[in-house]
């Protein structure tokens, strides 16, 4: 019973405030009831007894308003002070006083003061008046002993300090194991908040970086799909609305990047890459990235860079973008009107560079009180103010974030409605101490600059200044032909619009002077005679190209377009278990016209290599027997001079972070993930096999890439497919027949692994589906494989038990899929191609695909036009079917009905 009543009295599930002052007052009220009943035994004046019942009521009084507020700490401060102001100096002068147990009851009550207070003032304020109090009573019987009522005898005297010392030693200690057992279990439970705390910390950043690839994947897709329709030949309106989407896709991967970022350096995966580059070309990337957000807002950007700044230096170079881009990103937001100036110095130290780089806008600004806010995750300063400006409030943190890990440094400086400078410090290695912009100083120059701002001018000026050349400036027409006519320079920087209102006196007077015609960001380049384009914000490295004639080193801001070359007489060797990989990088290969050999292991591929006449080897990273790593050694340690320095690229469908630094530092030149990108296997045959490289130019891919209809087949998506294979169709049928034949072979011997319970075999084998699948596009079925392979490699084998029906019927059923259109294709093909079509049935189909276009369904009319493709047609028709599948697929619908009804009305 006496359990039942401790536990329910000091109940765990209370708070810790109610349980203390249960404490307090239940001993409180013994103190008083038991002190009660000693005056009235020693038959002491009533008005002793009166006034221990006053603080008694007074208590009880104290315990229903406590319970009533709900205010226990207070509560108790309340209770310990009737107890010392009432009861006790009660107890002193009626209990026998110094000579007696009062002194350890004072003890006693001192200590529960102490058990009772949280709060230093609260607890040395109350412990001063207590002692203040006893020294007082002292002092009271001191003078006057016959206020003090004395005890009667020596014997009487011992037993009530024994007494006293006992009851107050059972008090602390009982006060003390309380406490003890209240702050151990607190304690306890806040460990385990802790806990709990770090694994939903952990939990969430596993989501988020989890969503975050998740969502990345079908992004970049719907990127890359935009910059092929950008790349071709569309209408303006397309195009624009086109722009709007990449521009919107874009923003959202920011987004998602950021989150992405801010998971990996929360929860400590956030690894700083180490690597020589070139930070004039880092410069480059970040503004022209940003003069493209400025697009449609009055707003200049104005570049000052030192030239001085080593042109090699050591550090995260794709970190480092990332921070100039979020704090140009997070000044464009919040700037409508004026200017960004970005200013990037630097001071020398004995091998390294401290970068000193500055973000000013002329923005909205930051309140005084949320400046020491906007470095925190999630947080977005100024919300109302600024809520229809879009952004998560990580740039800025993960900004910081960055720079801590790199030794750096963030400050900010702001005034609200004014604007905000962002001030940068960040150490740096020096690996080519050779500046980053060198002037030709064989030329004696002197450079005339008239531009449309000052601040323009000026930074022409200072960047010219700094390569020690002469400068002048003029600010208006007159000063200008005054200037012209009377002085002889080498280079003369003009704006557009000045250019063109007084070109022929400029080119009449300016004489053997150079000319730089000065435009902003989004205006077109117009071709001038015998005059260069520059394009705003003008930098050292802009103004020195034009002064060294380097005019390759000036952006005019051109849609990429695909590079075109061969690489006829290399020797490429491909060492791949899967044979579906095989074909896929051949047909890729060949388009370069290079001499592909394919190997199906590693044990072939060092016999192949037996005779040394490969210039690249491509290596699978994951094979059965010898994987990629073991075949590269064994290929490196053989004793000729050309096994120590032929260049292996590393195949993998694994690429997560710290792949590159893993291959490099087990021999690797390089590695390419698979599916394989078009764009990073050029620059690795451009990179490797320089000396057979030919014929490099920029066509549209249109040009060079086979135009082909969207097949269909269940389960996978084609366009995918199409894109891994460089939009050959000839060599995607290839893979898509190697997979029918090699797939049923697959499934047999993922199940005999699987009741050999040879998971090693088991985890190969997913693996090569996964990266077949993905290579044909047949995305579900090679994250099933994933989920497989990664599941072999936990030695999860429960999971392998539950789903491995599932993923062969899969496999199977895909199989069955691809062989059926296989089929159908062929026979579609056998039983058309020799069909000749009359004028009649020619216009009649024409009619059909106009019909169609009319109606807005343009899959179908693409269709049909294809169709028409596959009949006898003479050379003309046949030109004139595909001239209009093209304009049909570029959704030139007018052009295409345009081209339909002129044929017609001819006929």
């Amino acid at each position: 019973m006496l359990k039942k009543f401790k536990d329910k009295f000091l109940n765990e599930e209370s708070p810790f405030d109610l349980r203390l002052f249960r404490v307090t007052f239940a001993t409180a009220m013994i103190t008083c009831l038991l002190s009660t009943i000693s005056l009235y035994l020693k038959k002491v004046p009533t008005i002793a007894s009166i006034l221990i019942g006053v603080a008694m009521l007074f208590l009880m009084i104290i315990g229903t308003i406590v319970q009533a507020v709900g205010n226990y700490r207070f509560g108790c401060y309340a209770v310990i002070c009737s107890v010392t102001l009432v009861v006790y100096p009660v107890l002193y002068i009626y209990d026998g006083g110094i000579y007696s147990g009062i002194p350890a009851y004072w003890v006693l009550l001192i200590v529960m003061t102490f058990f009772v207070s949280n709060s230093k003032k609260v607890l040395i304020t109350t412990v001063l008046l207590q002692i203040l109090l006893f020294i007082c009573m002292v002092t009271l019987e001191f003078h006057y002993p016959e206020m003090i009522i004395k005890l009667s005898n020596q014997k009487e005297i011992f037993t009530n300090i024994i007494i006293a010392v006992i009851v107050a030693a059972i008090v602390i200690g009982s006060v003390i194991e309380f406490q003890g057992a209240i702050y151990l279990k607190e304690s306890k439970k806040a460990e385990e908040a802790v806990l709990l705390a770090k694994e939903a910390n952990k939990a969430k950043s596993l989501f988020l970086a989890n969503m975050s690839h998740e969502i990345r994947t079908p992004m970049n897709a719907i990127l890359g799909m935009i910059e092929l329709i950008l790349r071709t030949d569309i209408s303006e309106e397309v195009r624009e609305k086109a722009h709007n989407i990449q521009n919107a896709s874009a923003s959202l991967l920011a987004i998602i990047n950021d989150i992405l970022d801010f998971s990996k350096i929360e929860s400590g995966k956030m690894i700083v890459t180490l690597e020589k580059y070139e930070f004039s070309s880092v410069i480059n990337d970040v503004i022209n990235m940003i003069s493209i957000r400025l697009i449609g807002k009055d707003v200049e950007l104005f570049v000052n860079v030192d030239p001085k700044i080593p042109s090699e230096l050591l550090g995260d170079q794709v970190r480092i973008r990332q921070i100039l881009i979020n704090l140009l990103n997070n000044a464009v937001k919040f700037t409508h009107t004026g200017s960004i100036t970005i200013t990037i110095g630097s001071r020398f130290r004995q091998d390294s560079i401290l970068l000193f780089i500055n973000v000013a806008d002329t923005g909205v600004g930051i309140k005084e009180e949320n400046i020491n806010k906007i470095f925190r995750s999630f947080v977005r300063v100024g919300e109302y103010e600024n809520r229809n400006i879009e952004g998560t409030g990580l740039g800025l943190s993960i900004c910081k974030q960055l720079l801590d890990l790199m030794g750096g440094s963030i400050a900010v400086q702001s005034e609200f409605g004014k604007g905000s400078i962002f001030s940068v410090l960040l150490p740096q290695k020096i690996m080519n101490r050779e500046p980053m912009v060198v002037i030709d100083n064989n030329i004696q120059r002197k450079i005339l600059v008239f531009e449309k701002t000052r601040k323009h001018a000026e930074l022409i000026k200072n960047a010219c200044m700094q390569f020690g050349i002469d400068v002048n400036l003029v600010h208006s027409l007159d000063q200008l032909k005054t200037y012209l006519v009377n002085i002889e320079y080498t280079n003369l920087f003009i704006s557009k619009g000045m250019f063109e209102k007084e070109e022929s006196f400029i080119r009449k007077n300016c004489r053997n002077a150079k000319l730089c015609v000065l435009v902003d960001y989004i205006a077109p380049i117009l071709r001038y005679e015998n005059v260069v384009v520059l394009r705003r914000p003008v930098t050292c490295m802009t103004i020195a190209a034009v002064l060294n004639g380097d005019n390759s080193k000036l952006n005019y801001n051109s849609i990429t377009k695909y590079k075109k070359f061969s690489a006829a007489g290399a020797q490429v060797i491909v060492i791949d278990d899967n044979l579906i990989n095989l074909e896929v990088i051949r047909g890729l290969l060949n388009y370069y016209m290079i001499n592909v050999t394919v190997a199906k292991s590693g044990k072939e591929g060092l016999q192949l290599l037996e005779s040394p006449k490969y210039d690249l080897i491509f290596l699978d990273y994951m094979m059965p027997e010898l994987d990629g790593i073991e075949t590269q050694k064994l290929i490196r340690n053989k004793n000729e001079n050309y096994y120590k320095n032929v260049p292996i690229v590393a195949l993998t469908a694994n690429a997560v972070s710290g792949a590159r630094e893993m291959f490099i530092n087990e021999g690797f030149q390089d590695y390419i993930a698979k599916p394989i990108d078009v764009t990073k296997l050029e620059t690795i045959l451009i990179r490797y096999l320089s000396k057979y490289i030919q014929n490099i130019d920029h066509i549209n891919s249109s040009d060079n890439k086979e135009k082909f209809k969207p097949l269909s087949i269940q389960g996978i998506d084609t366009k995918i497919g199409m894109q891994n294979c460089n939009n050959n169709i000839e060599s995607y049928m290839n893979v898509l027949d190697i997979l029918v034949k090699e797939g049923k072979e697959k499934c047999k011997l993922l199940s005999n692994y699987y009741e050999e319970q040879n998971y090693y075999g088991y985890t190969i084998e997913a693996h090569g589906i996964k990266g077949a699948m993905n290579s044909i596009g047949a995305l579900e079925l090679g994250e099933i494989a994933r989920r497989h392979e990664y599941a072999g490699k936990e030695e999860n084998y429960e999971f392998i038990n539950d789903n491995i029906e599932n993923f062969l019927q899969q496999f199977e059923n895909l199989i069955q899929n691809i062989e059926s259109f296989i089929k159908h294709t062929k026979n579609k093909t056998e039983n058309t191609t020799s069909i000749v079509l009359d004028a009649i049935g020619f216009q009649k189909k024409l009619k059909k695909i106009k019909e169609l276009l009319e109606a807005y369904d343009s899959s179908a009319a693409y269709e049909k036009a294809s169709e028409l493709l596959s009949y006898a047609l003479d050379e003309e028709q046949r030109e004139y079917i595909k001239t209009l599948r093209l304009q049909i697929e570029q959704l030139e619908y007018e052009a295409a009905l345009e081209l339909i009804l002129h044929y017609l009305q001819k006929e």
